[in-house]
This record gives structure tokens, sequence and C-alpha cells, in this order.
């Protein structure tokens, strides 16, 4: 498949079921934001291989199909930490995880947060205006790396986390890291010609205007 035509079809569809999700005290700012939501996720895709893009559309496909909203389901999912007690009423209305698949989320999950840590040590400013790091740090109205990653990827099906996980295993014995890539192609997005110029850019812009 032409890899434009994959990222649009990718996004299209979790436009239409992010458009759809109820939250809890109304619709979310962000879902006023099309153009954000897009550039936000193109920026995650364009660090992924063709056969881990192939198989999350097969997933959505078969979601939209079966009438399922992958989006409720994550934020359903990421809501667990602070939300307990709402959470736990939707959770039997939720797909069960598999321990196969919550071997491959943990595994997953681990091997981000390490390659997350590593590079808020490099970026310090850049990904300070991203969200906190650890579960441990969830708010009510803001959700840690940690919490929504795990909740993003306990709606991909067996298959997407078995290629993300042989994916993201090869780039870590090529010395590469996604969260890193996905950072770059975020600079890019916001202008900057990498990663470093943005943290060296906002460094600057915060010194210029402190006090």
């Amino acid at each position: 498949m032409d890899e434009k035509n994959i990222y649009g079809e990718i996004i299209d569809l979790e436009w239409e079921m992010f458009d759809h999700t109820q939250n809890i005290g109304g619709r979310a700012s962000c879902q006023e934001n099309k153009r954000g939501f897009i550039a936000n996720r193109m920026c995650q895709f364009l660090a992924w291989n063709e056969e881990t893009l192939e198989s999350y559309l097969e997933d959505l496909k078969k979601a939209k199909a079966e009438d399922r909203n992958l989006m409720v389901e994550k934020y359903a999912r990421m809501m667990a930490p602070v939300y307990t007690s709402e959470y736990n009423e939707l959770a039997a209305y939720l797909p069960k995880i598999t321990e196969e698949k919550a071997e491959l989320v943990r595994q997953i999950v681990d091997m981000q947060m390490e390659w997350m840590l590593e590079t808020t040590e490099i970026y310090p400013v850049f990904t300070g205006f991203g969200r906190p790091k650890e579960t441990e740090q969830d708010e009510e109205y803001d959700t840690s790396y940690q919490s929504y990653l795990r909740g993003e990827l306990s709606t991909y099906s067996v298959e997407t986390l078995t290629s993300y996980l042989k994916y993201i295993t090869q780039l870590k014995a090529e010395g590469k890291n996604i969260y890193e890539m996905i950072l770059q192609n975020t600079a890019h997005a916001y202008g900057f010609e990498d990663a470093r110029a943005a943290e060296e850019n906002l460094k600057k812009y915060i010194e210029e205007h402190q006090g």
C-alpha cells in the first residue's frame, strides 16, 4: 500500500473515533483541533514501519466493522489510575486483555519508558512541554506518558503488538530510539531543523522571558 494512503486511512479512522468520544465533563478542547490531532498522530506514525502500519490499519477497520471505538477504549483504560470507580464501571464492557497481550504491552512499555527517560535527559526543555512521565504522576486532567502509552497499546491486536515489538527491538539493536524519532518528527512539525534546534530555541526563549 502507498504510504501516503495508509497514513491518511489510519488518521481518518482514528479521527472519526476520536471525534465521537464522550469524555467525563463533556467534549474536550482537543476534539475541536483536528489539525493538531493529525499533526500529532503523523509524528508518531512516521516513525513506524510499513508492516506495523498495515496491521494497525486492519485493527481500525475491524473495530469499525464491529462498531467498536478504539479511542473510547484507550481513554477508558487511561482512566484507571485516577478515575478508578468510573473505570471499574466501564471495565466489564471493554475487551478482555489476554495474558499474551498483557505481556506484549508490558515489554513495549518497559522499552519505551527507558527510551523516554534517556531522551528527556538530552532534551529536558523540549520534552518538558509534554506529559508527566510515570503513572504515579497521573492527575485528574494530566495523564502520564506511561499511562497513555499503556492505554493505547492495549487497543492494538496481538498481531500489531507483535509486529511493533519486533520493529522496536530491531531499532534498539541498531542503536535507535523510537521516542527520539517521534520527537524529531515533532520538531520538524513545529518548523525546527531537529530536536536539538528546538531545545536550544525554547531554552533561549524561556531565558529571555523569565522575570
